[in-house]
């Protein structure tokens, strides 16, 4: 049963993340004040970055080793703050691709300690 739980904390983190990246990703579709919310220069490690973590979430309740998977995710999560503080300005020192980043990062967080990681404890 407590382990249910942990798995119900995990999914209310994930959402909550997943929210906040719909809504920075809605703001650039729908127009809103933000002009360019996501520079181009930024859209490849981004993608890379969704299919990481997209990848680590499909491991997360499967008994196999995920230790390559969750390396991937984390090295493409450091491209992507990498490419959004690099995209960053005066003006928006902290834009939607770093928030998004940001997001990303703790839903992989969130779901790291329920991998299988061999050699781990």
């Amino acid at each position: 049963m407590q382990r249910d739980y942990e798995h119900v904390e995990v999914l209310e983190v994930v959402a909550a993340h997943t929210l906040n990246i719909t809504n920075m990703l809605q703001d650039g579709l729908h127009g809103t004040p933000r002009e360019h919310p996501i520079p181009a220069a930024v859209r490849p490690p981004l993608q890379r970055a969704f299919t990481a973590v997209g990848d680590v979430l499909d491991l997360w309740t499967v008994e196999e080793d995920d230790a390559a998977t969750l390396r991937t995710a984390q090295d493409s999560l450091r491209v992507l703050a990498a490419a959004a503080y690099e995209s960053s300005s005066r003006d928006m020192p902290f834009g939607a691709a770093a928030a998004i980043a940001m997001s990303l990062h703790r839903i992989v967080q969130a779901v790291t300690p329920g991998l299988h990681i061999e050699g781990a404890e």
